[in-house]
């Protein structure tokens, strides 16, 4: 599957990162940039730009769900696992690195605990759906 384009906007600056591009209200696509230390277990980190230009999601508050663009495997959407949205800035540099266009960056695995991208198989590139309706629409909200 190709990668999803954004939208030509002549407000744009070049340089400023694409991605994730809204699909559906509330609904992102974005790359799968990779895991880092850099982030904490349960955080799904974006560019700070990115979040800032490209979403309505905000940082520390929003929680999203995430899945595949393609892929056969569909998981329960009782069984989704709800990740709070973190800015990445420059002084997270792993994580800085895997997201120069507004890419999606999960934590390293942790051993032993069940995850959501070992559900859904995650390989760097792959597209994602981020989907924050729950904590736009319903209000859910990271710690609460």
């Amino acid at each position: 599957m190709s990668r999803p384009e954004p939208a030509a906007d002549a407000s744009r600056d070049e340089g400023e990162p694409p991605f994730p591009v809204e699909t559906l209200r509330h609904v992102y696509v974005t790359p799968f940039g990779g895991f880092s230390p850099d982030l904490q277990p349960g955080d799904i980190g974006i560019r700070a730009e990115a979040l800032a230009r490209n979403t309505q999601l905000r940082p520390y508050e929003d929680e999203v769900t995430i899945s595949k663009v393609a892929g056969p495997r569909r998981v329960p959407f009782i069984l989704k696992f709800l990740f709070r949205v973190v800015p990445i800035d420059a002084s997270m540099r792993d994580a800085w690195q895997r997201t120069v266009h507004g890419e999606a960056v999960l934590p390293h695995e942790q051993p032993g605990a069940p995850s959501e991208s070992a559900r859904i198989d995650l390989a760097m590139g792959d597209e994602l759906v981020l989907n924050g309706v729950l904590a736009r629409t319903l209000g859910f909200r990271a710690g609460g």
